[in-house]
């Protein structure tokens, strides 16, 4: 649903997670675009990466750049990045993969570790907040 203070953002490349669930996979408000969580599922909602923490943030990048692409956006628009991991030794892991995606100036960065995800399978998942420029 959009009305005159944010519009939906989605793409057709990046399925919910949870159909049924009520939610938008991004909004975009003004200047600033929210992202939900993004797990590691492709285009078909199959997980990738199993047991793969690596495997599984470099697929969350790839719906992120979907996503800020169905906005006319780019990595470059990301400001702010949480992650939510099973395991705090994994962040470690998670070193390098970013920099595939992201370049100088890094958005602002947080980790918190969870209990668990939707899905057992699933090792992270990670919200993010865009800004574009006024028109």
């Amino acid at each position: 649903m959009n009305n005159a203070f944010y519009e939906a953002i989605a793409s057709p490349r990046v399925p919910k997670f949870n159909p049924a669930a009520p939610y938008s996979t991004a909004l975009r408000a003004g200047n600033l675009m929210f992202i939900t969580g993004q797990v590691a599922t492709d285009e078909n909602n199959t997980i990738v990466g199993e047991g793969d923490v690596r495997a599984q943030v470099r697929q969350i990048f790839v719906n992120l750049g979907h996503i800020l692409s169905a906005a006319g956006g780019a990595y470059d628009n990301l400001v702010k990045l949480t992650y939510y991991y099973q395991h705090v030794d994994d962040v470690a892991k998670l070193q390098g993969v970013r920099e595939e995606f992201l370049r100088e100036p890094y958005p602002a960065v947080t980790g918190i570790e969870i209990v668990r995800l939707a899905d057992t399978r699933l090792l992270v998942e990670v919200d993010a907040i865009a800004v574009f420029p006024l028109p």
